[in-house]
């Protein structure tokens, strides 16, 4: 009787410490200065709701996949497939699997004097294109498309560029150049936006593989909060 009574408790010991080790994962989640506050906080409780703590890093664009390269950070907020698709270690989750969190469509902003030579444009060899430094994902589709990607510090001095004649086109989604004109002091009417987007990017959470238990957790709390994630990433496009 003292034999079994002894065991248990041994195995109830074992028990409550493999929770309260499991209970202590804390995954270091990174995120870049642009991510807003309710993003941040809305993956934050979506872990908590898997049973792990998310603890958020903020590094710069240009450093965010390279950190996780090195394992310094666990998981990735959001990245597109141009940037995790040869990162083997990256686990994507999507809405449902296989699917994106969402998507962004990327276009061209040229001199308005110069919109219908890239409307009609058949490749864009020879261009020089502007990106926001860091974002590799983005450099590597103007690659595709043939052009030279510039690297800018901001859309600010893309803009100041375009102008000066430097570049001859700014990579970005719709709208986001709507406050640089006002701090550049350019007038909108001087760029316009090709008709056709030159890329289209899906973006997924990105978690190190060796937490692949957790992914599976992950991708069954991101479909039951389907439309509170769609709803968070809709008002921030």
């Amino acid at each position: 009787m003292k034999k079994r009574i002894t065991i248990s408790l041994v195995v109830i010991f074992f028990f409550c410490i493999s929770i309260l080790a499991e209970s202590k994962i804390e995954i270091k989640l990174g995120v870049t200065p642009g991510m807003g506050e309710p993003i941040r906080k809305l993956f934050v409780e979506l872990y908590s709701e898997a049973g792990v703590n998310a603890v958020i890093k903020e590094l710069p664009t240009a450093r965010l996949m390279n950190e996780f390269d090195k394992g310094t950070i666990d998981a990735v907020l959001f990245a597109s497939d141009y940037a995790i698709k040869k990162r083997h270690r990256a686990i994507t989750i999507g809405l449902e699997e296989g699917n994106p969190l969402f998507t962004f469509k990327l276009y061209g902003y040229v001199l308005s004097t110069r919109i219908a030579e890239f409307n009609k444009a058949i490749t864009y060899k020879n261009y020089a294109i502007a990106y926001i430094q860091g974002n590799q994902a983005h450099e590597n589709a103007i690659t595709e498309l043939g052009a030279k990607p510039v690297p800018v510090l901001d859309y600010g001095n893309a803009l100041n560029m375009l102008v000066a004649g430097r570049v001859d086109m700014i990579f970005a989604v719709p709208g986001a150049l709507i406050d640089y004109f006002a701090l550049t002091g350019i007038n909108s009417k001087l760029v316009a936006m090709t008709q056709k987007p030159l890329a289209a990017f899906n973006y997924f959470h990105v978690l190190d593989r060796q937490y692949w238990d957790l992914a599976k957790k992950l991708q069954i709390v991101f479909k039951h909060t389907e439309e509170k994630i769609k709803k968070i990433f809709s008002g921030s496009q």
